[in-house]
């Protein structure tokens, strides 16, 4: 019989940590992984994904804001807060059960350049405390790409929410359905100037 994620009232799912001798990684549930962690490494990029994703360093290596949506296991945040320290980072999560295991996956405490808000992402591009130089949206629940981080208005607000010579980079599953249409609304969001780059796993 297939498992009924665990939500709580609010209707937040509660993911689980499956542990190995090397490894941490966060579930939502066993066929599908959020985030991994190395144990010995904890700021290793441990998914190929997220190494594709800090390509954007190779157009902006020195960003001072960056605005992320969707913390998981945190593997991104740490790794921008390790190697950018001189970077503002604002880190958007909804799920207050992903942010309660911060410290399991290492996640730095807040101070004055780093932190994690308990919020809406779509919220946060409507109303970003600052113009971003890079915004990081890798935003998903058990069903997916929420609706309110993939729609037209979405991107639209994500393009506003960034510097002129600002950078988005989103993190989309290929074998969804509407890959193509999200592809679409983005490059509508930026004129046609979009980058799709595929990772190891085709994923």
């Amino acid at each position: 019989l297939p498992t009924i994620p665990d939500r709580d009232a609010n209707d937040h799912v509660r993911p689980f940590v499956y542990e190995t001798l090397t490894t941490k990684a966060l579930h939502f549930s066993i066929s599908e992984i959020q985030s991994r962690m190395q144990s010995l490494k904890p700021l290793a990029l441990d998914l190929d994904y997220t190494r594709t994703m800090m390509g954007f360093l190779l157009f902006n290596d020195r960003p001072s804001a960056i605005g992320m949506i969707g913390l998981g296991g945190g593997s991104l945040a740490k790794f921008c807060r390790s190697y950018l320290p001189k970077a503002r980072i604002d880190v958007v999560e909804i799920n207050p059960h992903v942010i309660a295991l911060r410290d399991v996956f290492h996640v730095p405490r807040d101070d004055g350049l780093f932190k994690v808000h308990r919020g809406d992402g779509a919220d946060f591009v409507r109303s970003p405390p600052h113009r971003l130089d890079v915004l990081m949206v890798d935003g998903y629940d058990p069903d997916g790409i929420p609706p309110a981080l993939c729609s037209q208005a979405f991107y639209d607000d994500c393009r506003e929410s960034l510097q002129p010579d600002g950078l988005l980079v989103v993190n989309l599953h290929m074998g969804h359905c509407d890959y193509a249409l999200h592809v679409e609304r983005i490059s509508r969001a930026f004129d046609g100037r979009v980058l799709v780059l595929r990772d190891r796993d085709c994923g």
